[in-house]
């Protein structure tokens, strides 16, 4: 499915909610989307190269780990954070099946029942899937210029540590697939490249996010690593260069 063309058809579900981040006392508040891309009401999946296709036409860029961290806190916040979707039993098998096997529309399904159990309808949620992730691990992959990275799929019980102390992933940072990679459980989840800056006795100031990500004084309150060496997917040329 060729999802910027959907969301210029109007078919594509997109909201933004702020959320907060803090360090040494600066403050961010970044837009994200309140859960996972729909078209036709359903949770698309997509490759890195197309998420960020998506994040050049919403004026957007792609999580960073601890972003996508940050969504997670702010969801139990309030009270909208489930386990996520990682399996699934069909009524008769004798064993389950994992996400990558399943079809889109059914996953989303299965994510809409835990969104519903949380009432979190409108509202910013997770887990509802893994991302495609913006970090200087990207230039240490064996894909090269081809590399993606995934994160996620947050939950109290997973066996992983989050690049944030004390939260746990079924995801943690992973370099194993290419930016053509594939499955229902990377789905399309962005954080708008407008943001809002207080610095210490200053007043709030509007920002581009690419800015903050890679500036040694504020990195830290958007990326673990420090400075962000890497602002968009490898691979894809930024449109604006281009033309």
């Amino acid at each position: 499915m060729d999802v910027v063309q959907a969301i210029e058809d109007g078919r594509a579900t997109v909201d933004w909610v702020l959320i907060k981040s803090e360090y040494a006392g600066y403050k961010l508040r970044i837009s994200v989307m309140k859960d996972a891309l729909k078209v036709d009401n359903v949770r698309q999946p997509a490759t890195a190269i197309e998420l960020q296709r998506v994040a050049d036409r919403l004026g957007a860029m792609l999580l960073t780990p601890k972003v996508a961290d940050l969504i997670w806190l702010q969801a139990g916040r309030l009270g909208t954070q489930f386990n996520p979707v990682i399996n699934h039993r069909y009524p008769g098998d004798a064993k389950s099946t994992i996400v990558a096997m399943m079809a889109a529309d059914h996953v989303s399904k299965l994510v809409d029942e835990k969104v519903r159990s949380v009432e979190g309808a409108g509202k910013l949620v997770a887990s509802v899937g893994k991302y495609w992730v913006l970090t200087n691990e990207l230039l240490k992959g064996k894909y090269g210029s081809a590399q993606a990275c995934n994160y996620g799929w947050h939950s109290h019980g997973a066996p992983y540590r989050a690049v944030t102390l004390g939260l746990h992933v079924w995801q943690p940072i992973g370099l194993a697939h290419n930016n053509l990679h594939v499955d229902p459980s990377q789905v399309i989840r962005l954080m708008h490249r407008t943001a809002f800056l207080t610095c210490p006795g200053c007043k709030e100031e509007i920002v581009d996010l690419r800015l903050v990500a890679s500036d040694a004084t504020y990195a830290k309150l958007i990326n673990h690593e420090g400075p962000l060496k890497v602002l968009r997917q490898p691979g894809v040329p930024d449109p604006k260069i281009v033309a």
